[in-house]
C-alpha cells in the first residue's frame, strides 16, 4: 500500500483539480465557439431574408433549425422561408411553433403581418382577416400598411 503525506495528498487533488478544470474550459470553449458560429449564421439569414435571398437563407437554416429547435426566431424565418416557397402549410407549423415558443410574437405588428397574410393564402380567412385587422392598426412601415390593407380588402371582397 502506498502511503501518501498530508503535503502529496494535497498536490495530487490540486493537480486533478486542474486538470478537470482545464478539460472543461476546453469543453466550454469549443460550445462557446459553436453557439457564436449558429448566431452569426442565423444573423446572416436574416440579412438574406430582407433581401429576398430566400434560397440561400433556406439552405442556412435547414442546417441550423435541426440544431436549435427550441429557438422561436429560427422557427419564425423558417416560417418565412417555407410561405415564401409558397408551402404555406408548413410554414404556417413553424409560425405557430415560434408562437408557442415566444407568445409576445402575436404583439409584433410583422409578425402579425406574415401570420395573417400565411391564413390567408392558406384560405382561412376569418381569422387571417382578425390578425391583419390588428396588425392594420398598429403597423408603422407603410409598406407592410400598404399590403395589410389590400389583404383585408380582397377578404372583405369576397377573396
Amino acid at each position: 500500500m502506498i502511503r501518501l503525506s498530508r503535503n502529496q495528498t494535497f498536490y495530487i487533488l490540486i493537480a486533478v483539480a486542474f486538470v478537470t478544470l482545464l478539460v472543461i474550459y476546453v469543453l466550454a470553449e469549443k460550445q462557446n465557439q459553436s453557439f457564436w458560429t449558429d448566431y452569426a449564421a442565423s444573423e446572416q439569414v436574416a440579412k438574406l431574408l430582407a433581401e429576398n435571398q430566400i434560397d440561400q437563407a433556406g439552405e442556412i437554416l435547414e442546417d441550423l433549425l435541426p440544431r436549435h429547435p427550441e429557438s422561436f426566431q429560427l422557427n419564425w424565418y423558417y416560417g418565412i422561408y417555407l410561405a415564401e416557397k409558397k408551402e404555406y402549410r408548413q410554414a404556417q407549423q413553424h409560425y405557430d411553433r415560434a408562437v408557442e415558443l415566444a407568445p409576445d410574437l402575436m404583439a409584433d405588428t410583422v409578425f402579425l403581418w406574415r401570420y395573417g397574410k400565411n391564413l390567408f393564402y392558406l384560405g382561412e380567412l376569418e381569422q387571417a382577416k382578425g390578425y391583419l385587422e390588428i396588425c392594420s392598426s398598429t403597423v408603422t412601415d407603410p409598406e407592410i400598411k400598404a399590403e395589410v390593407d389590400q389583404l383585408l380588402s380582397q377578404i372583405q371582397n369576397g377573396a
